[in-house]
């Protein structure tokens, strides 16, 4: 009996390691995106980091992309025009800083590269919420403009919080199943802080020269109503992975070419552009 259940729990340990190897390889969902953020959160420049929610300068590569942090905490935008006479600064979360993706690829420099006489900076956070996209903006007062992409979750209640991933797949992959398996049949939805939100919206507005555009469908329609000044983009974002939503370089270059015709109006009369 005893040597039945030894063979038993020998041979369960050897299929959980051999599906946790198999997970690792092949990768279904893109976890490795997810251990990637783990790693890149634990950069965050400790002298900035509660105010700014800021990344240490440096290169950093990870799973596909290539990413550069400036020693003014902006991304970088290769193709910008450094010494253009007007400059405009991108601002808000993660998708606007370009998770993931290599900097040319970025919307930012994609619009750097279609408007040449103007500096873009990409001042885009790692993290979310218009509270913290509101004090970033404060870094650049001499702006001459300002473009920001809101994402939902920047209308969230609670903030950025960095918090560790599951330490091994099998443990993530049942953490992520029951997770949304609970959602769904609790009906949870993210709560959003409205006031709030529409208070930074207005902070930002009235520090200069402002483009804002919406995208998200479960909450652009809301936003776009509350705002008829705020666009909402037909951007159909396209995922890096099943658990990572951020959007991969194509999808950047996509929403690139839906907010052209309106950044060029911006900029004509921001920047003064024949």
């Amino acid at each position: 009996m005893k040597a039945k259940l030894l063979v038993f729990l020998l041979s369960f340990l050897f299929c959980f390691s051999l599906l946790e190897v198999y997970l690792r390889i092949a990768d279904p969902w893109g976890l490795s995106y997810v251990h990637d953020i783990d790693n890149f959160y634990g950069y965050y420049d400790t002298q900035t980091y509660a105010p700014d929610w800021v990344i240490t300068p440096g290169q950093y590569e990870y799973t596909g992309s290539s990413m550069s942090v400036l020693a003014d905490h902006t991304r970088l935008v290769p193709d910008t025009n450094q010494t253009a006479n007007c400059t405009v600064v991108a601002i808000g979360d993660s998708v606007t800083f370009g998770m993931w993706v290599d900097d040319e690829a970025t919307w930012v420099n994609q619009l750097a590269r279609n408007f040449p006489e103007v500096h873009f900076v990409n001042a885009g956070i790692p993290g979310y919420e218009s509270q913290h996209i509101r004090r970033m903006q404060r870094r650049f007062p001499d702006a001459d403009g300002y473009i920001y992409l809101i994402v939902r979750n920047d209308v969230s209640k609670e903030g950025f919080s960095y918090k560790t991933i599951a330490p091994n797949s099998i443990e993530f992959y049942l953490t992520a199943y029951f997770k949304v398996a609970i959602n769904r049949a609790l009906g949870t939805e993210e709560v959003y802080d409205w006031p709030r939100f529409w208070e930074d919206i207005a902070a930002i507005k009235a520090s200069g020269n402002t483009l804002i555009f919406t995208y998200d469908d479960k909450v652009s329609h809301k936003i776009a109503e509350h705002d008829p000044e705020i666009i909402p983009l037909a951007w159909k974002v396209e995922p890096l992975s099943v658990v990572d939503g951020h959007p991969t370089a194509a999808s950047h270059q996509e929403a690139a070419e839906l907010m052209q015709p309106y950044v060029a109006a911006f900029l004509e009369n921001v920047c003064h552009l024949e």
